[in-house]
């Protein structure tokens, strides 16, 4: 995890003291950097879930999303756009 903080691929934080020893340190997680070396396989998941749904269940998954997406950004730009 040093190299990988060294090298500005791993973000790294201090842990809350908790008694004696050594200070923890903490990985919350990996910088942009770091994807390519550590993929996430999201591109392949997104695929098996296509081939494994119907066109009517994607139609219906894109129609919630895109509903759930103008709720949540609609407020924020002042209202739908026409």
């Amino acid at each position: 995890m040093e190299a990988l903080e060294q090298s500005g691929m791993a973000t790294v934080a201090s842990a809350e003291p908790h008694g004696r020893g050594r200070p923890e340190n903490l990985y919350p997680g990996l910088r942009p950097a770091a994807g390519e070396h550590f993929p996430d396989g999201h591109r392949e998941l997104t695929g098996d879930l296509v081939d494994f749904m119907t066109n009517e269940q994607l139609k219906q998954f894109f129609e919630r999303r895109a509903t759930r997406l103008e709720a949540e950004y609609a407020p924020p730009i002042g209202g739908p756009r026409l």
